[in-house]
Parts: C-alpha cells; structure tokens; sequence
C-alpha cells in the first residue's frame, strides 16, 4: 500500500467486541496447532474445518459490526485483484 492508499483507511475504526477477541484467538490458536504439530489426517481435518468455521464466525461479527467500514475495505480488495 502507498501512502495515499493509506490515507484513506486512516479514520476508519473498527469496534472489537468479546466475542471477535475469543473467535479472533481460537483461531490463531487453532492455526498454530494446524502449523507446529503433528497430526494424524483425521486430527488436521478436523482442526481445519474448525478453523473454517471460526473464520466464518469472524467475519459475519466483523462485518455486522461495521458493515460501511467492512465495504470500504472489501471494495479496495477487489480493486487490486
């Protein structure tokens, strides 16, 4: 990102409620464990739908609670695909 792209998320604010912290670290501990240890196929797989699930529940709480700031982002995204 340039400097004039940065300019434009610069008063954006993001509300983290409970709920996005707990999904938030479920998930990064759920990702660690995907990373460092050795699982068996089955243990992985459900590891990973798990985390799927989470990320799912993360996403639909980020964007409920900012839905103008969340289609700002997701429209500059598009953009730079």
């Amino acid at each position: 990102m340039n400097e004039k792209e940065l300019e434009m998320f610069k008063d954006l604010s993001f509300k983290i409620t409970n709920e996005t912290k707990e999904l938030l670290l479920d998930m990064l501990y759920i990702k660690q464990m995907l990373e460092e240890s050795e699982l068996s196929p089955k243990d992985r797989k459900l590891l990973e739908k798990e985390y799927k699930k989470l990320f799912k529940q993360f996403r639909k709480e980020f964007q409920e609670q900012k839905p103008i700031e969340t289609q700002i982002m997701r429209s500059y995204f598009n953009s730079k695909k």
